[in-house]
């Protein structure tokens, strides 16, 4: 009997050789004796059948990170360098029409007179012109080209670069693809009853004009312009929404004045809400599979161990430190599960999520997630294991009600 004063309860529950110290635990629990009981029982079940959660956990919040990252993506201003345009702080846009010439000239003295008082810092000027040339099957095809000095540069390429110049012209991804072209191939292009060959320089991305478009530093002054652009670059300190405002008045109809958000809204708006509730509705449905699978498998777990946690009620254990042994494993193997997805997320959610907007050919082919803040990451993660752990807590409330007298009369 004096034994009982060395046994431990752990050892008496786990290995069953709590009277004698020459058996040592094969799981070496005993080398955490200052850690509290109840996460030492919960640490060492994990490994007996918790691993169908860890799967669970990791696959659903590679899911629901997924779409998220995405959505987070979309909505970054940075995204616009994936339609054609370079990041800068308002775009505005001589608009085709009658007195195109003249409307130019005005949003240009505007601009210069402007950046003479301080409040823009710089702006690139894109001069819009169509040029003619031939699809491998000889067919003529129209393509949309952005000439200027700084055209193509900013953007996300896929292969190549910008034109560095004249000779050289880049092309968005869905362009190269209808004329069979690649970095270093040659163009032929019309302009005015003349051919002239230029050098492909990269491809790029692009949703805008149906995502058939170009860029070249060459100029064609001959060639008539169908639409200029300003792409503005504010001083520090300038109040740029009254500025903008300032500006409509001035100018009046035929301009389109917008700052990246709503150049963003307007081009992406509809698409980027719906990936958003697309997002959303993947939660709510990984939220409730998660909570169905553990409650299943703890409905399985409370038939399989129901002696020993009956045992446990015997000896004396308060329902909340069972719960608390139940409960750790599931946030132990789940939460091991959530950190692996994460991990999965950022190592093929790019992959994942380029080559399934590159199926459905709209001009975006590789996408580089924004950077996500850290606190929705974790809440996403935390909201996720709370549906199994509420499961879990909930699944323990009828072994208040276990006894092993009526079990073994039973």
């Amino acid at each position: 009997l004096r034994k009982l004063r060395k046994a431990d309860i752990v050892d008496l529950l786990v290995t069953e050789q709590g009277f004698s110290k020459k058996h040592k635990g094969k799981d070496g629990m005993h080398r955490f004796r200052k850690m509290p009981v109840n996460l030492l029982v919960g640490a060492h079940e994990v490994r007996h059948g918790y691993s169908m959660i860890f799967v669970l956990l990791l696959l659903l919040s590679f899911l629901v990170l997924t779409p998220f990252r995405m959505a987070g993506t979309m909505a970054d201003r940075e995204f616009v360098t994936y339609m054609g345009s370079p990041l800068c702080d308002v775009l505005l846009e001589v608009e085709q029409g009658e007195n195109l010439k003249e409307r130019t000239e005005a949003a240009s003295a505007l601009l210069e007179a402007e950046r003479a008082k301080g409040t823009i810092e710089t702006y690139q000027t894109l001069r819009r012109i169509r040029l003619q040339t031939a699809d491998p099957q000889g067919e003529p095809v129209g393509i949309h080209i952005d000439t200027g000095e700084n055209a193509g540069e900013g953007l996300q390429y896929i292969d190549g670069g910008r034109p560095e110049g004249d000779s050289e012209i880049a092309l968005s991804s869905l362009m190269a693809e209808a004329l069979e072209k690649t970095v270093g191939d040659p163009l032929v292009l019309q302009s005015k009853d003349q051919e002239s060959t230029y050098t492909v320089s990269g491809i790029y991305q692009d949703v805008t004009s149906g995502g058939r478009t170009a860029k070249m530093t060459a100029n064609f002054p001959e060639e008539t312009a169908e639409q200029y652009s300003y792409q503005i670059q504010m001083a520090a300190g300038t109040a740029q929404e009254q500025l903008m405002e300032k500006w409509r008045e001035q100018l009046g109809i035929g301009y389109s004045i917008e700052d990246m958000d709503e150049f963003l809204n307007q081009t992406l708006g509809g698409v980027s809400s719906q990936v958003k509730q697309a997002s959303w509705m993947v939660i709510l449905l990984a939220l409730g599979v998660a909570s169905l699978m553990v409650l299943l498998f703890r409905r399985l777990r409370m038939t399989r161990e129901r002696q020993m946690l009956m045992t446990k009620r015997t000896m004396g254990f308060p329902l909340r430190d069972i719960s608390l042994q139940e409960l750790y494993p599931v946030l132990l193997s789940g939460g091991l599960g959530v950190i692996l997805g994460v991990i999965l997320t950022e190592w093929l959610g790019e992959s994942l999520v380029s080559l399934l907007l590159g199926m459905l050919g709209i001009g975006l082919k590789q996408v580089e997630f924004s950077t996500f803040p850290v606190w929705k990451v974790m809440g996403l993660l935390i909201l996720l294991l709370a549906g199994p752990a509420l499961m879990t807590l909930l699944s323990c409330r009828p072994i208040r009600k276990m006894s092993m007298t009526k079990y073994l009369n039973d």
